[in-house]
């Protein structure tokens, strides 16, 4: 028995980073095959066993990197996931008052709205903003507490990215699955 094989090197559909020389197919042929076309390889069995542990190395460098490369996407879609969660919880003000209010996508672009309006002489007062579980209302009297509520409001999203970014920058900066598996994610 002989083996025809078709080095990675000579296909289309390479997956990306797969060593050129390692073999993407092999069939087996009879003794008596002389020759095979081009580009495929014609080897013995001890060739192709030689062949394959020539390059080995290569290979399975590619696939700690495949696996390495997986637990890193793994371990940045739990981070986000994360962010988000905390961004639900909202932001408290005044801070210590223990009343949360909403930072949604649709409360983040009203406050923009409202901050960007506040100095405007036909913007009236009080601002009444609902609280996260809407069971009380803050009544914000002037364009300074909207400029601190809004400035809480965009620090605690920022904060939120940030130590998420800094988290991701630890899982970029890892070499190993066990330097990535030692990020932990323990923000409250």
């Amino acid at each position: 028995m002989k083996f025809r094989v078709l080095l990675y090197q000579d296909t289309v559909a390479k997956p990306a980073g797969i060593p050129d020389a390692w073999p993407a197919e092999v069939w087996a042929v009879d003794d008596d095959v002389m020759s095979v076309d081009s580009p495929y390889l014609l080897m013995t069995p001890q060739e192709y066993d030689d062949y394959r542990t020539l390059h080995r190395a290569a290979y399975d460098a590619w696939v700690d990197a495949m696996s390495l490369s997986s637990v890193k996407a793994a371990k940045f879609t739990a981070v986000d996931e994360k962010t988000v969660e905390l961004i639900k919880r909202g932001f408290e003000f005044p801070p210590g008052s223990g009343q949360r209010f909403s930072l949604s996508n649709e409360a983040q672009s009203l406050l923009l709205g409202a901050y960007q309006s506040r100095n405007e002489p036909l913007f009236s007062y009080p601002l009444s903003w609902n609280t996260l579980d809407d069971s009380s209302v803050l009544d914000i009297p002037d364009a300074e507490t909207l400029h601190l509520f809004y400035l809480q409001a965009t620090g605690t999203v920022r904060a939120h990215r940030d130590s998420g970014t800094a988290l991701k920058s630890q899982v970029r900066a890892a070499t190993t699955i066990a330097e990535v598996a030692a990020v932990e994610d323990t923000r409250q």
